[in-house]
């Protein structure tokens, strides 16, 4: 399957060189979480995500408009409207992003794919459904993830995302209990800083509890929950990860939605090669 048959063709882009507002920023981003930068040759250049409204808010504090340029993400990861599906899945697992502007055969955009436009395909062009349900959670997540405390401090979390090149740390009471998740963004938010310079961080920013920067009661899965149910999760929720816990709220794994795709491949590749 190509990839221009499951993108969407309803983009919205931003130039690099426009200065723009907060305000300005978060109109445009309504009903998009990924806005595809171009140059005044129609060049894809960088992409802006809510994530990166959190640097403009920092930074329109100096009363000063902020050009697209300064808060964007480059280099950004790209796709052919013509290149297979699973090329897709491929550069979104190893860039760890959520969706690659789509270029046409002249290397102007054409559209956009998301995470969820790749789940959504999958499944009903390849209709697994029985297997879905009988598939649990249990079969797919990784096990025993890395957790951090709730009374440890937010440079513990960060060094902890760092040193295992996570996106989301489950977080836990002292009897194993998951009270909250804190992601890459709650600490790029709190300390100021990329996760990758968080040594930076003020004193007061990294001996901050854990609680104060963590969703509490976050969205969880039950061991034992149909992948199914997971899958739904995924493309209405938009998250990217689900702590898995037992009947006593105790953590006993996680999934993200690369874990899905990549069951959804070897299926999928497994169905093939039975033919």
């Amino acid at each position: 399957m190509r990839v221009g048959d499951v993108m969407t063709r309803r983009v919205r882009t931003l130039r690099q060189q426009e200065s723009t507002d907060l305000a300005t920023a978060l109109l445009r981003l309504q009903g998009f979480r990924h806005l595809p930068v171009v140059d005044s040759d129609d060049r894809v250049v960088g992409m802006l995500t809510p994530a990166d409204l959190l640097t403009m808010a920092q930074t329109s504090r100096r009363e000063r408009p902020v050009a697209i340029s300064e808060v964007m993400r480059r280099p950004v990861e790209t796709i052919g409207e013509d290149d297979d599906l699973n090329v897709a899945i491929a550069r979104m697992r190893q860039s760890a992003v959520h969706a690659l502007p789509v270029l046409d055969r002249a290397d102007h955009i054409a559209g956009i794919v998301t995470d969820v436009d790749v789940l959504v395909a999958l499944t009903r062009t390849r209709p697994r459904l029985r297997l879905l349900e009988q598939v649990t959670v249990d079969a797919v997540m990784t096990r025993d993830p890395v957790t951090v405390g709730v009374d440890a401090c937010l440079g513990d979390a960060a060094e902890a995302l760092l040193q295992g090149g996570f996106r989301h740390l489950p977080v836990l009471d002292g009897e194993g209990r998951l009270v909250g998740v804190i992601s890459e963004r709650d600490l790029r938010t709190r300390l100021g800083v990329e996760v990758e310079g968080f040594s930076a961080a003020t004193f007061e920013a990294l001996t901050a509890p854990v609680s104060e920067a963590m969703t509490p009661d976050p969205i969880s899965a039950r061991a034992g929950t149909p992948l199914a149910d997971v899958l739904e999760a995924f493309t209405t929720e938009r998250l990217g990860s689900l702590p898995v816990i037992d009947d006593a709220d105790r953590l006993v794994g996680i999934i993200s939605y690369v874990d899905v795709l990549r069951w959804l491949r070897r299926s999928a590749a497994a169905n093939l090669s039975a033919r």
